[in-house]
């Protein structure tokens, strides 16, 4: 008995303490609660708007106010998620918005087209809050307490507000920085602006003469020159077309050809060709110089593209047959600028065509979130040991949702957590091929329109003084139309 008496005279004394902490830590945090309002409100009535608290103050502020740091941060990423997707829902979204703004006035702004933008706009205000240091905003609205202190969350921001974006453009040459476009540039041809061919040059700046940095840094250039200059003859010994060492060995090595002469490299064929040049004046019989078409540089330098390859893919076969034409040397320079010039020129497709680059539709595959809050759930279940029972039956009822089933499996578990998430885009229609089909519509000539508006850009915007003999914006469209009609039925790539 008297032991017994011990134990219970042990127990009540230790549950005695325990209460009277718990009781003395709420009165504390109540009456730190007021002496915060209170310094506050001195501190409004004391201090003239423009006056920046003092480090020891400030410190005291945030003491005050730490304790709400974590409801404050859950409270805005567990923010509610509206989308909005038509005019009708941002008239009912908006009055909410400008409600909460008159409250709290941060706004985090992102934008995506996949999932990866919410919780990346409500991250973005939370880590504006911590980075000030400012754990806490006064929710009562309208209140001249919030007034001054809002007032003192600007003054830290001065400096960073209202500031032009100066981030660099997606090509990242050729502007002054702020990435907007000079559309007040006079143009300097006034003769091709007239004649319809590319403006891209008279709307933006040159980038030639914006030093910035090196143009053509992270370039790489080739290690052998592209022109070998041998050439192949037909068994007649009619000239058919220059090629590269390489290709004319291949013919020697499968015993097909015949060597006529080692300088200049020459191999005669002994088989019929499947077609011969229409003339001694073809492009393909020119000797061509390893040098850079535009400023003449006979080092670093690498193959263009003329016509890019995302629209050139998708032309029809019988218009991707020789098309080496389209393909000339450039330093790594001007590379780099005729790059700049050709993203102008692709912006102008697009809207041209409603093809915008870089939005859902060119995404050939995109992220489930559905799926990928499956496979975390998963994961969190068989690493998280320590789970609260309220959490771990709420992810098991998101896995059972997902595979319809009332019970989950060791072996759905880990088919879930190694589920794959991303989909599929059943609209995805990339630029390229989008502008490829517009022009197809219009048939043959319409999809030669295409390629010499490319190679006009290229003469316009780069100005190139060095071009192989016979190179010409309507390069081999009369034999197109002479060989296949302008009814060719056109079968895209």
């Amino acid at each position: 008995m008297p032991r017994q008496r011990a134990v219970t005279v042990t127990v009540a004394t230790l549950l005695g303490i325990a209460v009277g902490g718990l009781v003395l830590w709420k009165v504390s945090q109540r009456w730190k609660e007021r002496v915060c309002r209170g310094r506050n409100q001195v501190g409004a009535l004391k201090r003239s708007e423009d006056e920046e608290l003092t480090e020891v103050e400030e410190k005291e502020l945030h003491s005050c106010v730490s304790f709400s740091t974590i409801s404050w941060v859950e409270k805005i990423l567990g923010a509610e998620i509206v989308i909005v997707s038509e005019a009708e829902e941002w008239d009912r979204v908006e009055p909410l918005l400008k409600k909460e703004l008159q409250s709290w006035p941060v706004l985090g702004i992102d934008c995506e087209w996949v999932t990866y933008a919410a919780k990346d706009a409500q991250v973005s205000m939370a880590l504006f809050l911590h980075l000030l240091g400012f754990f806490f905003i006064p929710a009562a609205s309208g209140g001249e307490n919030a007034v001054v202190a809002w007032q003192k969350v600007l003054g830290k921001c001065q400096g960073l507000m209202d500031v032009p974006f100066r981030g660099r453009s997606s090509s990242s040459l050729g502007d002054d920085g702020n990435g907007e476009v000079d559309s007040q540039q006079k143009p300097r041809n006034r003769k091709s602006a007239t004649n319809g061919q590319s403006p891209v040059n008279q709307q933006v700046k040159d980038p030639r003469k914006q030093k910035r940095k090196p143009l053509g840094v992270g370039y790489s250039a080739r290690k052998s020159p592209l022109y070998d200059n041998c050439f192949l003859h037909a068994p007649d010994g009619q000239p058919l077309c220059t090629c590269d060492r390489k290709k004319a060995q291949w013919y020697l090595d499968k015993g097909i050809g015949e060597l006529v002469s080692t300088d200049p490299f020459v191999v005669k064929l002994q088989f019929e060709p499947s077609g011969r040049p229409e003339s001694q004046v073809d492009y393909y019989l020119t000797v061509k110089e390893n040098l850079c078409v535009v400023c003449g540089k006979r080092e670093s330098y690498i193959r263009k593209n003329i016509v890019p390859h995302e629209y050139r893919r998708h032309f029809p076969i019988q218009m991707k047959d020789h098309n080496s034409h389209d393909v000339l040397l450039l330093c790594t320079s001007c590379h780099a600028i005729s790059n700049y010039y050709d993203n102008h020129l692709k912006q102008q497709l697009a809207e041209e065509f409603g093809a915008p680059i870089g939005c859902e539709e060119g995404v050939r595959l995109l992220e489930d979130p559905l799926r990928r809050q499956v496979r975390s759930g998963a994961r969190a279940l068989l690493n998280a040991d320590s789970l609260p029972d309220t959490r771990r039956e709420e992810l098991l009822q998101g896995i059972k949702d997902f595979f319809n089933t009332e019970t989950i499996t060791s072996e759905m578990l880990q088919e879930a957590a190694g589920l794959e998430t991303r989909i599929c885009n059943e609209s995805y229609m990339p630029h390229g091929l989008k502008v490829v089909q517009c022009f197809a519509k219009g048939g043959l000539r319409s999809l030669m329109e295409l390629e010499r508006r490319w190679r006009q850009h290229f003469l316009d915007t780069m100005q190139p003084k060095h071009l192989p003999k016979r190179w010409s914006v309507n390069h081999n469209h009369g034999k197109l139309i002479r060989k296949y009609g302008e009814d060719l039925r056109i079968e895209l790539s």
